[in-house]
């Protein structure tokens, strides 16, 4: 059964550095997939030298992507750094970021592909950095399945966007010392709904649920446990890793994403049965041969780098885990590298999100 795609635009977002922002979803539609586009430019303007964060500026400037349905139902608590990683495991190409300053905005896209760049002081920095947060189950290789987890707004009493922010600084690396003041903003984000038109009432679907959490090592540990989500169908978890080096007052080499962070790891259910066992170079060469994604090495940094997904998914949504009846206990068992492989200076960090398949209750 097939159904006419359409698109629609929502007021932007625009940011302000704090606090949480929020935008209504219309509730008269059936979403595929929503596109989140940062864009704009901001001054700078500092004494001493400043360096930016490697990962992505959306994920610098913005802490989590939540999608709430009812005022309680959470179907999306993500990181944007993991989902534009996820689009490029899923899809093999990398989204839109770009950066570059001038000595005012530029009213185009930014000129160069990367992260955010600091000019000259006083300059402007132009950004642009493209996000699909999915609802249709991304992971099948089944069409008559991916619609099967699309998001059925009508008859929502509420539904919801928000964005947590971080503050501008956030856009500096964590041990960089420069002072700089942000000014002249013209940052926001756009959003785009992807819907599918003419979808009968009666239809019914799941939740592509998605969330998110960081989990601190301050030092070395063997087995360590991380309680995993029960009660629905496990697709799949996707990790983050970064080290807890202490960085340079005038480089971005702190808080990098790492690959040597973690070693081994294991999932296990009730506490006996060894769902998938492994050890995170040999997921990350598993993830490259898997997706055919394409992420080469430049200056001895990849895009991918901290990046592993163990995916449950081959080919169906019927390969997932129930973890509901029956299951008493969900665990993953994680091990670190030593201090002489990786620097736990700082606290170091393995964000995790997790993939599910959950009925709708409310």
């Amino acid at each position: 059964m097939g159904f006419l795609e359409k698109q629609r635009i929502l007021q932007p977002l625009v940011l302000t550095g704090a606090g949480e922002l929020s935008r209504d979803i219309p509730k008269d539609t059936v979403i595929k997939r929503i596109g989140l586009r940062l864009s704009g430019a901001i001054q700078t303007t500092y004494s001493g030298t400043p360096a930016a964060r490697a990962d992505s500026i959306f994920h610098s400037l913005v802490n989590s992507v939540k999608i709430i349905a009812n005022g309680g139902r959470v179907i999306k608590n993500v990181q944007p750094h993991l989902i534009r990683m996820q689009s490029l495991l899923n899809t093999g190409i990398q989204g839109e970021r770009g950066s570059s300053a001038a000595a005012s905005a530029s009213a185009l896209k930014p000129t160069v592909d990367g992260g955010f760049v600091f000019g000259a002081t006083t300059q402007y920095t132009t950004v642009a950095e493209t996000l699909t947060l999915p609802f249709e189950f991304i992971w099948s290789k089944l069409e008559a399945e991916r619609m099967t987890t699309w998001f059925d707004t009508r008859n929502l009493s509420s539904c919801e966007l928000r964005l947590a922010q971080n503050p501008f600084t956030s856009l500096q690396s964590a041990a960089n010392t420069a002072s700089v003041t942000y000014s002249s903003s013209t940052l926001q984000v756009d959003i785009t709904l992807v819907e599918a038109v003419g979808v009968p009432a009666a239809m019914k679907f799941l939740d592509f649920r998605q969330t998110t959490k960081d989990v601190p090592f301050t030092a070395q540990v063997t087995n360590s446990q991380i309680e995993i989500n029960r009660g629905n169908s496990l697709c799949g978890l996707l990790f983050y890793a970064k080290d807890g080096a202490a960085g340079s007052s005038t480089t971005a080499t702190d808080r990098l994403a790492s690959n040597e962070l973690i070693t081994d790891l294991s999932l296990k259910l009730n506490g006996s049965i060894d769902l998938k066992s492994t050890n995170w170079k040999n997921l990350q060469a598993e993830n490259r041969a898997t997706y055919g994604f394409y992420a080469p090495y430049a200056s001895n940094v990849s895009q991918v780098d901290g990046i592993a997904h163990l995916n449950f998914i081959r080919n169906s949504i019927g390969d997932a885990v129930n973890t509901g009846k029956g299951v008493d206990s969900l665990y993953l068992y994680v091990s670190t590298n030593s201090s002489s492989n990786v620097s736990y200076t700082n606290t170091t960090f393995l964000t995790i999100q997790t993939d599910e398949l959950a009925e709708i209750s409310q």
